[in-house]
């Protein structure tokens, strides 16, 4: 994702008092204004509301809610005030997560994801009724057994999650979105077992609504182990 600098400004009278952080830009279309409860001179964390405006008309256009927001910031020398610089990103990703052609929120909520992860609560554009709701199916990948934030493939329609149960023991998978819904299409598995010299590989595909498996092992020396877990190769046996 793209690096997106966040300007925290302070009440003066206390760093702990709640703090208004200024996203000036997000996907070149968007602006946020986040209100949170807590701040110190490294990090923004806590309760926060997100307000989202356009760039082009300064309208808002949704207002999110998270219990556990966080933001890693360092002070900005040259500000009169107290003033900060966000120094990760990520917090807030937009994207057509159901391919409907219209711009979908992820707002990261605490770090529930496998590994300590931080996870999203995924909001969805309904465009009849003109609205933003909470969507439980696309947030449920962000969290749990998967390690954070899914992909967006957008040239094969698909969002791409991904786990590991160990050092090179990874889980990739693949869902088909759309405003029906999401259904899991892909579950592969690649397992170095190094007491036998091998990479397990187990790809489940689902066609014609019945799920396939196909089982192979590999000779850990002829093992690329840079593409464990390549996106966009869910269903590939090799590599």
């Amino acid at each position: 994702m793209k690096s997106i600098l966040f300007s925290v400004m302070f009440s003066l009278s206390s760093l702990a008092q709640a703090a208004v952080v200024v996203v000036p830009q997000i996907s070149g279309k968007y602006s946020a204004r986040i209100q949170i409860n807590q701040c110190d001179k490294y990090a923004c964390k806590g309760s926060a509301r997100v307000s989202l405006f356009s760039l082009e008309t300064h309208e808002k256009i949704v207002e999110i809610e998270s219990e556990d927001f966080s933001i890693s910031v360092s002070r900005n020398s040259n500000s009169n005030e107290e003033s900060f610089t966000a120094t990760d990103d990520g917090d807030i990703v937009i994207g057509d997560f159901n391919f409907d052609g219209h711009d979908d929120v992820a707002i990261q909520n605490g770090h529930n994801g496998s590994y300590g992860y931080a996870s999203y609560d995924v909001y969805t554009y309904d465009a009849k009724r003109q609205v933003y709701s909470l969507n439980l199916e696309l947030t449920r990948l962000t969290g749990g057994e998967y390690l954070g934030m899914f992909h967006v493939d957008k040239k094969r329609r698909r969002l791409l999650a991904y786990n590991k149960a160990a050092d090179r023991a990874f889980s990739s998978f693949e869902f088909i979105s759309d405003v029906r819904g999401v259904r899991k299409t892909c579950e592969k598995s690649e397992i170095w077992d190094m007491s036998d010299s091998l990479v397990k590989v187990t790809v489940k595909t689902l066609e014609h609504n019945k799920w396939l498996t196909r089982e192979r092992s590999f000779s850990d020396d002829l093992y690329d182990f840079n593409k464990m877990a390549a996106r966009g190769r869910c269903a590939f046996l090799n590599q």
